[in-house]
């Protein structure tokens, strides 16, 4: 899949973010106080939580379990997700999604495409369409889409199965997986051949291969509190229209090195790497804003200044693009920053290679950006960019390089090398947490969909997913391909110009489920350290639940951690 960063307008400040663990939450505007981390972080447990089963990897013993809290966040930093005009009047309930009783199944092998969408310019076309009765499909479809979250396993469970095999030539379940089909309530001898040997290929491996999982009974979770919309977690309703760009945001555009209005998308503040707090650089507050010509291929990193404490947006200036102007085949995407001893910035961003056909060859890299203070004029400017460098870009094992992406990508499959949040630990250890894919340590592939870890939920409720993903083809396509992961990597003590100590498992992943969780930050509050992230239930392989989210919601964004 390729990634076309598209920009939504945003206004600047620091945020501060505190929500529980899978869910959808609030933005909360304010100074920033993101803190640092270390790989051993600990579980989050606070107050009236709802836990959110989850498993930790054998890999890394001190990866986190996940839960669902009160204190939920959503972030406002996403791509225009593809929005569902739906022609149906039923409105989307919250329960829709407590979905997946078993009773009879249908043939696991039928393909039944319900979807037509249009992600980064690729198209999925719905096998069963045809030019005779495309208007008519796309109305039932919208219909369906608005409802079939509210029954989604459960219809595709009832349903009669084409013709059963003979009792003479039946295939037998064999293992666990009998003892589960029976607990289900599941008519065996409804089941064809074709499922039983489907049902035969699942494996019941209980440790998690790569750090903790986001699930599909996750996922799905995900979906409801989004479709609830909770007033104490969702972000409120605005007229786009209404809202003034910030004067800042009038400047230089670094592609064309015309004066245009640009927006401005991903951004962070430069910001101590051990507390988390924004830094007072000479008596300023300094952002680092991803930033466009609306609508355009156009995403480049540039300088925004205040003076510190003040929170009046007019009052923000640019000090322009951080690596100058005329650069329109490599981009920068988003990051972090933090300040060294003699007052440098060092930055942490993401280096975006588009001369391969436009796909977007993303690589985490660092630069030490040096700075012009003009008191009289109260203005600041970049002097100059030193140590500019690739730091990562996978290792093929813990996480997936562009090179193992290109040999199998077919349009659908996202690539994710991007977003470094730069943490510093108690001893002084610095390190990367970034959002990536999965390497051979869990990759992707078919063979996901037999993996009983990925599911999540009660023993019936997976039994229920498991065919609502083989009678799709859409779904099936989608959980073929999802491995998203956020990544952790050690610096070594080169402050200026770091190289990589050590690589780990990732922190989160999430085969079969979804392909992209981005934007990874990390808090810490007392003795624990809290991961927040962005995802879009459309990079998901429940077509349903975003689907369901589009009709409920028009969108289908939200903040995990």
């Amino acid at each position: 899949m390729l990634e076309n960063k598209n920009h939504k307008k945003m206004s600047l400040s620091g945020k501060s973010l505190l929500m529980g663990t899978l869910s959808t939450a609030a933005i909360v505007l304010s100074a920033s106080t993101v803190n640092a981390a270390t790989t051993n972080a600990d579980n989050v447990n606070e107050n009236k939580t709802v836990a959110v089963s989850t498993t930790t990897s054998a890999n890394d013993k001190t990866n986190n379990q996940v839960n669902s809290s009160s204190e939920k966040s959503i972030d406002t930093k996403a791509e225009k997700a593809t929005t569902v005009t739906s022609a149906a009047t039923k409105e989307v309930k919250a329960d829709a999604v407590n979905t997946s009783p078993v009773n009879n199944v249908k043939a696991a092998t039928t393909s039944t495409t319900t979807t037509k969408e249009t992600v980064d310019g690729t198209e999925k076309t719905p096998v069963n369409s045809s030019a005779d009765v495309k208007k008519n499909d796309a109305v039932k479809q919208d219909e369906k889409a608005a409802t079939s979250f509210k029954t989604n396993t459960e219809e595709k469970a009832n349903e009669t199965s084409t013709k059963t095999a003979s009792n003479d030539n039946k295939a037998e379940l064999k293992g666990q997986i009998k003892d589960i089909v029976k607990e289900s309530g599941v008519d065996t001898s409804k089941l064809t051949n074709d499922q039983i040997n489907e049902l035969n290929k699942i494996n019941f491996s209980k440790e998690a291969k790569s750090g903790t999982q986001l699930t599909y009974s996750d996922f799905k979770k995900i979906a409801k509190t989004l479709i609830e919309q909770d007033a104490r977690y969702a972000i409120p309703f605005f007229n786009a229209s209404k809202i003034k760009n910030m004067p800042a945001a009038k400047t230089m555009d670094a592609q064309t090195g015309k004066v245009e209005d640009l927006e401005i998308w991903d951004s962070w503040p430069v910001q101590d790497a051990k507390t988390g707090y924004v830094s007072n650089w000479n008596g300023y507050q300094l952002v680092v804003g991803m930033m466009g010509v609306p609508n355009t291929n156009d995403n480049h990193i540039y300088l925004l200044y205040n003076k510190y404490g003040d929170n009046n947006f007019n009052n923000w200036k640019n000090a322009g693009p951080i690596f100058g102007l005329g650069t329109p085949v490599i981009q920068q995407w988003s990051g972090s920053a933090t300040l060294n001893k003699d007052v440098s910035i060092q930055l942490y961003y993401t280096k975006v290679d588009t001369s391969d056909n436009n796909t977007n060859h993303q690589k985490i890299a660092s630069a030490t950006v040096y700075l012009n203070l003009e008191k009289a004029q109260d203005k600041i400017s970049i002097a100059h960019v030193d140590n500019d460098h690739i730091v990562f870009e996978g290792d093929g094992y813990h996480y997936q390089t562009y090179n193992q992406w290109k040999k199998t990508n077919k349009g659908a499959d996202n690539i994710a090398m991007r977003d470094a949040h730069v943490i510093d630990d108690k001893d002084g250890n610095r390190y990367l947490v970034f959002e990536a894919s999965t390497g051979t340590e869990n990759y992707q592939g078919a063979d996901q969909i037999y993996q009983w870890l990925n599911y999540g939920g009660t023993n019936k409720d997976n039994l229920g997913d498991f065919f609502q993903i083989l009678s799709n083809s859409d779904i099936k396509d989608r959980a073929k391909w999802s491995n998203a992961a956020i990544g952790i990597i050690k610096l070594n003590n080169d402050t200026k110009n770091p190289g990589v100590e050590k690589v780990y498992t990732p922190l989160v992943s999430s085969p079969m489920v979804s392909d992209e969780i981005e934007r990874p930050d990390v808090v810490r509050l007392g003795n624990k350290y809290y991961l927040f992230a962005a995802t879009r239930l459309n990079r998901g392989s429940n077509d349903d639940a975003w689907m369901a989210a589009n009709k409920a919601v028009g969108d289908n964004v939200a903040m995990i951690g």
